[in-house]
């Protein structure tokens, strides 16, 4: 191992990173140097090679060529292992939990402390005790981890890797799935270990949480360390568009050039309802929900976890049954009772979890985007070979799908460019109105974008769109006007054009009424 005084201030040095895979390289040169004690922000869209970066950083996989530097000693890990020992601890986006084992029997799996050849649990106990008492977890260390929730899962998930992560910790997108209130929680707990004065990688595609939280900034664009700079130094503009390269403004432009024809439209009265829900019930879970989407429209669907906001869309879509209600699609009534017929009825939705209901992973591209339209694409009993080629190919490239080849598995493809076609399959199908469950969850910056973009187009187009997702920053940008839902009822339906409505005024009103009348201030934060 060698040791450089240059590296002496770094708790984590990648340098000069390379990868190839075949005859493909998708890191070109790339720099990473996180500080020990700091927390430093690992971001760039979807196959910028992020995560390629990290599996060399923890032993995952090898560099091609480079160097990795840990608190000053050259490394050459041989697995992950190796790194661990080296005190390199990574909390990955896809939890790692067995729900059946303990707290501490998950902490400690294929790491336990023996005594004479025995596990020895008293002290893997205390020890996990130790590291609860240090991240101010107060959870039973023998309480089953399946029976825990979202949040507390994640505290366990980084209480096992900071048990090994002496140097550094990387931590890949650990706010995906909790509530703001969470998210506060987590990031003490991230500013207490950095005082400890372990390195902290924090890897987010949600940029506010970069400049809430970080000192340090990293972007990756295309395999290449394009921006490396302390926070305080830049600004969410600049950071935006090292990560977008020029695409965010196109979009934007576009996007602002349709908002403002789709709201001269229905200020002037000239769009009419397209999805008409009147007294909607659904089991326990909704009761009495009447709201309308005019063409032209996209209407945002806020409400706290467990409100009723996904089982509202598959209510709609036909995946649960109703016990009460009407829904009109252009005027014509429509009773969905699969999802099957609520598409051909003119309703398509885009899913929250896109991996296992939106598409079929080992297929390729052109298989994913032409499933739903299958019977237009036949000759007889035969798909049309050639037409299906040609859907494919003006798809991808209409939604800039990358990489643009239609053979290509949909396993293989970026978060982002995944999503891309389900709304490829969406708008192949030629639905009207399109109901869209966390569609940006675990995209990019620019993908995000894009996306926002294409359901604009869509809405403008004379369509419509009802958008549900629990980032209140989101709902403010892409909405129309937006469902407030509490108590299983529609608390209210704000507009939020021409002025958005404050983030603090939603929050307000997705609490439940026995908050809300306790508290009925309201800070006025219109931005």
């Amino acid at each position: 191992m060698h040791r450089t005084e240059a590296s002496l201030s770094f708790a984590l040095e990648l340098l000069g990173i390379v990868k190839v895979y075949g005859t493909t390289e998708v890191l070109h040169g790339v720099d990473l140097r996180v500080r020990p004690g700091s927390i430093h922000a690992l971001v760039g869209a979807n196959g910028a090679g992020k995560s390629t970066l990290l599996k060399i950083a923890v032993g995952a996989t090898p560099a091609t060529a480079g160097r990795v530097i840990v608190n000053g000693l050259e490394r050459h890990f041989s697995g992950p292992l190796e790194a661990r020992r080296a005190g390199i601890g990574m909390v990955f986006q896809e939890r790692s939990l067995v729900p059946d084992l303990s707290i501490v029997d998950n902490i400690f799996l294929n790491g336990e402390i023996r005594r004479a050849g025995l596990i020895d649990g008293r002290a893997e106990v205390r020890e996990t005790q130790q590291i609860f008492e240090r991240l101010g977890v107060q959870i039973p260390p023998t309480a089953l981890v399946g029976r825990l929730g979202v949040a507390d899962q994640q505290m366990v998930e980084i209480a096992k890797a900071l048990r090994l992560a002496t140097s550094v910790l990387i931590l890949d997108e650990p706010t995906a799935a909790l509530t703001e209130r969470e998210v506060q929680r987590l990031f003490a707990v991230v500013r207490q270990i950095a005082s400890s004065g372990v390195g902290i990688v924090y890897v987010s595609h949600r940029l506010a949480e970069v400049f809430e939280l970080c000192d340090e900034v990293t972007v990756l664009r295309d395999g290449r360390t394009v921006m490396s700079t302390p926070v305080r130094e830049t600004s969410m503009r600049d950071v935006v568009e090292a990560i977008a390269g020029g695409i965010f403004q196109h979009a934007h432009e576009g996007a602002a050039t349709s908002e403002t024809q789709t709201h001269r439209s229905l200020r002037s009265g000239e769009r009419s309802p397209l999805l008409e829900v009147r007294g909607l019930h659904v089991g326990t879970k909704l009761r009495d929900i009447c709201f309308e989407v005019c063409a032209g429209e996209i209407v945002g669907v806020a409400g706290l976890a467990g409100s009723g906001r996904s089982t509202l869309l598959a209510a709609l879509f036909g995946v649960i049954p109703r016990r009460a209600g009407e829904i009109r699609v252009a005027g014509r009534r429509v009773n969905p009772s699969s999802p099957a017929e609520a598409i051909r009825q003119g309703l398509y939705l885009i899913p929250e979890d896109r991996k296992t209901e939106g598409l079929v992973l080992s297929h390729s591209v052109e298989a994913n985007v032409v499933i739903s339209i299958l019977r237009r694409l036949c000759l007889g009993p035969l798909i049309n070979g050639k037409r299906s080629a040609e859907v494919a190919l003006q798809t991808i490239a209409q939604l800039r799908i990358q990489p643009a080849d239609r053979r290509q598995p949909v396993e293989w493809l970026s978060g982002g460019n995944q999503q891309k076609v389900v709304l490829g399959k969406a708008f192949n199908a030629r639905c009207r109105v399109l109901l869209l469950d966390e569609p940006t969850f675990g995209v990019d910056v620019r993908s995000r974008t894009e996306i926002s973009a294409r359901v604009r187009a869509f809405a403008d187009a004379g369509n419509a769109a009802v958008w549900v997702t629990s980032d209140l920053r989101e709902l403010r940008e892409v909405a129309d006007r937006i469902l407030i839902l509490a108590d299983g009822t529609l608390r209210d339906i704000v507009p939020n054009w021409p002025q958005r409505r404050g983030e603090s005024e939603i929050a307000h009103l997705m609490q439940p009424r026995s908050v809300v009348h306790a508290d009925p201030a309201v800070r006025d934060d219109h931005g």
